[in-house]
């Protein structure tokens, strides 16, 4: 590793060694971050299903906190490895923006960009769940969830950063299918992404988990074959022959 970061490469500059390391930590992110999310969500779902609902609200809150309350460990793992999971997404944008921008710049600026801001919004908001549950361990299940609710619809930038977030997920699949980085179904089921709840404290649900396989189905081919060095060639495809440069 300190071989890797005190390598120079000035007499080298256009070898794309660097490039090259980026889409191997990206291809690796594609691996690991869906394993992450779907570890993190199953167990929120198993969370939930031990603890009965909190007060009905209209929102998930209550019965996480609730949740939280009843089941301390399980429900502090599965936000834990959730966040991680989102967290470990960044190296995945980054690398499928610039497999994008080869032929499509503009689809992979945008579609890149907008999904790392988003990312922004994701950890605002795992700090607000962190802060939730501490205030059930030190004020009491009562005083948190008055305290969340009374915070819970104020306006702020995490929104706005939110729809950049889904946004991102869009263009990188429309950008993924005109530049042949994937084909058209692997394309397709990047965007389910976009319907994933993302939010304050919000409940696991078994779509989710149907969203964070179909991720699967998109990355772990593209993931594998960019941990092994072997970035996908541009190549022409014929309209309608169904064949792409991801897999």
């Amino acid at each position: 590793m300190l071989s890797v970061l005190t390598k120079s490469s000035s007499d080298h500059a256009d070898d794309g060694g660097f490039l090259s390391l980026i889409h191997r930590l990206g291809g690796a992110s594609m691996l690991i971050s869906p394993l992450l999310l779907l570890v993190g969500e199953s167990l929120r779902i198993q969370a939930d299903l031990l603890s009965p609902d909190g007060p009905s609200t209209g929102f998930a809150y209550p019965g996480q906190l609730a949740a939280y309350q009843d089941h301390p460990a399980l429900m502090t793992a599965s936000y834990v490895v959730f966040a991680l999971g989102w967290f470990a997404l960044w190296p995945a944008f980054l690398s499928l923006a610039a497999l994008i921008g080869r032929t499509r710049p503009g689809w992979g600026l945008l579609g890149g960009a907008s999904a790392l801001i988003g990312l922004i919004a994701l950890a605002f908001y795992e700090g607000i769940n962190h802060l939730a549950f501490r205030l059930v361990d030190h004020q009491g299940l009562a005083t948190a969830t008055a305290t969340v609710g009374d915070a819970y619809a104020s306006p702020n930038l995490a929104y706005a950063l939110t729809a950049a977030y889904n946004l991102g997920w869009i263009v990188l699949a429309i950008g993924a299918y005109l530049s042949r980085t994937l084909g058209l179904w692997q394309s397709l089921c990047l965007a389910p992404m976009t319907l994933h709840a993302t939010g304050v404290l919000k409940a696991g649900e078994p779509h989710g988990i149907a969203f964070i396989l179909v991720l699967l189905v998109a990355f772990v081919p593209l993931g594998l074959t960019l941990v092994r060095g072997a970035v996908p060639a541009l190549r022409a495809a014929p309209r309608g022959s169904g064949a792409d440069a991801g897999t």
